[in-house]
């Protein structure tokens, strides 16, 4: 199926490959998690020692459903002789909703009938381009309420519409252009609905070129203000609550140069495996 990871309300084609060394008719059926849908031949004849590639198309739900990260799918293959089967996985994505971008001004000039001209205000050509064409992000700005995230879509925005972009991001790094088509800098609110299927404390490790700040449940468990190469591992938190249920994580990112990235995995502690176990809401 090429990338083995889905997104939230995305339909991806996989082949399963029967073979046989005897001529034979099979019923096929194959288990998804909830909330999938599989299309499938509902039988196959496989002549002996042929091959036989049967063609599934997996769709998952859109809003009001949980996209979880582990996936175990299984295919039946069953006739009057047996009943074989074969388990595989498919990852599911971290599916964010995306506020943004904001910024600020290089310089801040009052309003002015459109017939003068705002060139008394700067010094030199270099500060006039400046203005046209750059703009700086903040990460100490509240580009919006940021005690209640709750209420993000009520609020107003200079620079952009307060209507969330949805997205699924299927690997651990990711950058803010594969989903801000904004050229310049800026930052971004994201917000994701993590769904755990226990109460637990984990360990975290953070990966950024670019400020940041994050907080989990309403609380802010972590801030960069500077810039640094990515890695994996950035930054380590150790004792970060994570609650039966929904919790709510946002990341406020900010893009300094023409890319920035971040990443957030959640391990069992400092050096150790990744969670792969929880869910997005939708």
């Amino acid at each position: 199926m090429g990338d083995p990871a889905i997104g939230h309300q995305e339909t991806k084609k996989a082949e399963l490959i029967l073979t046989s060394g005897t001529d034979a008719a099979y019923r096929l059926s194959l288990s998804c998690p909830e909330g999938w849908t599989a299309d499938m031949p509902a039988s196959a004849a496989v002549p002996a020692g042929s091959t036989v590639r049967i063609p599934v198309i997996l769709t998952t739900d859109g809003a009001g459903s949980v996209l979880y990260e582990r996936n175990i799918l299984t295919f039946t293959a069953e006739n009057e002789d047996g009943r074989h089967t074969l388990d595989f996985g498919i990852a599911g994505a971290a599916v964010w909703k995306v506020y943004g971008p904001f910024w600020n001004n290089c310089r801040e000039i009052p309003e002015m009938p459109s017939w003068e001209s705002y060139f008394p205000y700067f010094s030199d050509m270099d500060q006039v381009r400046q203005y046209h064409l750059n703009t700086f992000a903040d990460i100490d700005r509240e580009y919006i309420r940021e005690d209640d995230f709750s209420a993000i879509e009520d609020q107003m925005s200079d620079t952009c519409s307060m209507l969330p972009k949805t997205v699924d991001i299927k690997t651990d790094r990711f950058h803010i252009s594969d989903f801000i088509k904004f050229k310049g800098s800026c930052a971004v609110y994201m917000i994701r609905e993590l769904i755990c299927k226990e109460d637990m404390t984990v360990s975290m490790i953070i990966g950024h070129t670019a400020p940041y700040k994050l907080w989990i449940n309403g609380k802010l468990i972590d801030t960069a203000r500077d810039c640094d190469w990515w890695t994996a591992e950035n930054h380590h938190l150790d004792g970060v609550e994570l609650k039966k249920g929904v919790n709510q994580v946002v990341l406020k990112a900010a893009r300094i140069g023409d890319n920035g990235s971040f990443s957030l995995v959640f391990n069992h502690g400092t050096m150790t495996e990744h969670y792969c176990d929880f869910g997005s809401g939708i």
